[in-house]
């Protein structure tokens, strides 16, 4: 799951075991060639920057919040209705997380348009496969 909360700025729901590794193998990728390139960039441009919420709010924010649900309504002013969908998705799995991430860190703006966009009809879209990915599940 993926929320946009400012311009190119998002907050998205990952599995913090998952490394490149992991992403590309359960994308089925095999190595060399295009798609191993252009998977091995896409982790990289959700990963090289992106900050662990849960961390920044217990090193920096906890004594001025009620709480973390507290934090996401008013450091990042997300709607009661996206907060909880974020941490129902979160409770799923005890390795999932939600990370910051900015958009523009990766100079391909492309991918931004490529991965998160929902406009494709075929049966699995590049956005669903994504999201399943970041979370570990199969596709």
């Amino acid at each position: 799951m993926r929320f946009n909360y400012n311009l190119y700025k998002s907050l998205i729901v990952v599995d913090k075991r998952l490394t490149k590794e992991v992403f590309l193998q359960n994308a089925g990728i095999k190595q060399g060639g295009y798609a191993e390139d252009m998977f091995s960039r896409m982790y990289d441009w959700i990963f090289s920057e992106a900050t662990s919420l849960e961390d920044v709010f217990e090193k920096y924010y906890k004594p001025e919040y009620e709480g973390f649900r507290d934090f996401l309504y008013k450091k990042y002013t997300l709607p009661n209705e996206i907060i909880d969908e974020m941490l129902s998705v979160k409770s799923e799995n005890e390795n999932y997380t939600i990370i910051d991430f900015d958009e523009l860190s990766c100079n391909d703006g492309g991918f931004i348009h490529l991965v998160f966009e929902n406009g494709m009809d075929e049966p699995y879209q590049m956005y669903d496969k994504v999201i399943n990915l970041l979370l570990m599940k199969k596709i």
